[in-house]
């Protein structure tokens, strides 16, 4: 499906969909959101290294999902009742002990 830009913006259109889910699906987990029982685990990046990032997410080497630093001075809060969970990025410096469990979050 292709999606017209200029008439798209012009015209005030919203496109909503899913690939994974119903609304109904989509509802209930925010509710479970909301409520606490789910959390994001996300890792911060500099806007600089996006390249990088893609290159890092096609390769399966990220486990969370990623956020760019936009270089706002004060970020927006997260909203009531979300939480998250931040990941330091974890260094590229050889240890000498085999990787376990590189690659995505199962499931």
């Amino acid at each position: 499906m292709q999606l017209p830009i200029f008439e798209t913006v012009l015209g005030g259109l919203h496109v909503t969909g899913s690939i994974v889910s119903t609304r109904v699906d989509l509802q209930e987990v925010f509710g479970l959101h909301t409520m606490g029982r789910t959390r994001v685990i996300r890792e911060e990046r500099e806007l600089e290294s996006v390249n990088e990032a893609i290159e890092e997410v096609e390769s399966g080497e990220v486990d969370a999902r990623l956020v760019f630093d936009m270089g706002v001075e004060e970020p927006a809060r997260e909203p009531k009742g979300v939480q998250t969970q931040e990941r330091s990025r974890p260094s590229k410096q050889p240890t000498g002990e085999a990787e376990v469990g590189k690659g995505p979050i199962p499931g």
